[in-house]
Formats: structure tokens, C-alpha cells, sequence
């Protein structure tokens, strides 16, 4: 039984320390895309 809590709180830091990387990315991403699109709009 503790192993099963173990192995769901190791997955559960897996996903967020894959999480955070990509939501950075993402974040950077949507904020290039909508720097350009404020341009175009200018």
C-alpha cells in the first residue's frame, strides 16, 4: 500500500517537473506571438 502512494507521488513530481519547462516554453511562446501580432496591428 505505501509503495502505491510512493510510485503516485513520484508521477506527480515527474509531471511537474515536465510541467514547468514546457509551460515556460509556452508562456515565451503565446508572448512572441502576440508581440507579433502587436506589431502587425501597429
Amino acid at each position: 500500500m505505501k509503495k502505491d502512494i510512493y510510485m503516485a507521488l513520484g508521477f506527480t513530481a515527474l509531471l511537474i517537473i515536465s510541467a514547468v519547462p514546457l509551460s515556460f516554453f509556452s508562456l515565451h511562446l503565446i508572448n512572441f506571438i502576440f508581440s507579433k501580432l502587436g506589431l502587425l496591428a501597429l
